[in-house]
């Protein structure tokens, strides 16, 4: 079933408002093309890049500002009463 993939494909792709963009792609064999006998990985470094943001350093921050936040409430009540 894999075999009947194997090929050269054409693609196009028309978006409102822009250029008609073009392109091909071939898909190979195992043991074929670029990066064949590596574990299909080009040959590259191990880890992948690291792309996205941490997020925990702005979930920490959003807590500390919360908890600022309802100490200066209570704080002022107290000062009031």
């Amino acid at each position: 079933m894999v075999d009947s993939y194997i090929g050269t494909y054409d693609v196009a792709v028309d978006c409102e408002g822009g250029d008609p963009l073009t392109g091909s792609f071939e898909v190979v064999a195992e043991g074929d093309g670029p990066g064949a006998g590596d574990g299909g990985n080009g040959g590259g470094g191990g880890d992948l890049p690291r792309t996205g943001n941490e997020a925990l350093p702005l979930i920490l921050s959003a807590g500390a500002l919360i908890v600022l936040g309802v100490a200066m409430t209570l704080g002022s009540r107290r000062r009031r009463n």
